[in-house]
């Protein structure tokens, strides 16, 4: 049980670096921008969002 202690504190430790490291990096602008559609399309009426669904349906 000792063993498998010391290799759950190994694991631990590599998760924390791996999440340290990720943590740190900076948001692509690609994934910003599209979260500021997204609250832009949140603020608008309802009637406005159906149409904003609807065109980047067409889009695709």
């Amino acid at each position: 049980m000792t063993n498998d202690k010391g290799r759950m504190e190994d694991i631990d430790a590599h998760l924390k670096r791996a999440f340290s490291e990720i943590e740190n990096e900076a948001v692509p602008d690609k994934l910003l921008n599209l979260l500021e559609e997204l609250r832009q399309q949140d603020r608008a009426p309802a009637s406005e969002r159906v149409n904003a669904s609807a065109n980047a349906e067409d889009d695709e």
